[in-house]
């Protein structure tokens, strides 16, 4: 499986989820492979974000992979 073919939100690389507060990022796309990353604190990923400022749908975009 390749990380760096973009997924769809309903079917992600992977899922983080923060539930105390609503918060939930969908990994559809990753630059980088993952040693790259651990070195790199720019390192980015395409993700589908929902949240309480969301009603329900996902915010898609590049997000650091620090932040996540």
């Amino acid at each position: 499986m390749s990380l760096k073919k973009t997924a769809s939100y309903e079917n992600p690389h992977a899922i983080f989820a923060d539930k105390r507060d609503e918060w939930e990022w969908r990994v559809l796309k990753c630059y980088k492979a993952a040693k790259s990353e651990e070195r790199d604190q720019y390192a980015r990923w395409f993700c589908g974000v929902s949240s309480p400022y969301t009603f329900g749908g996902y915010d898609l975009g590049d997000t650091y992979r620090a932040e996540v």
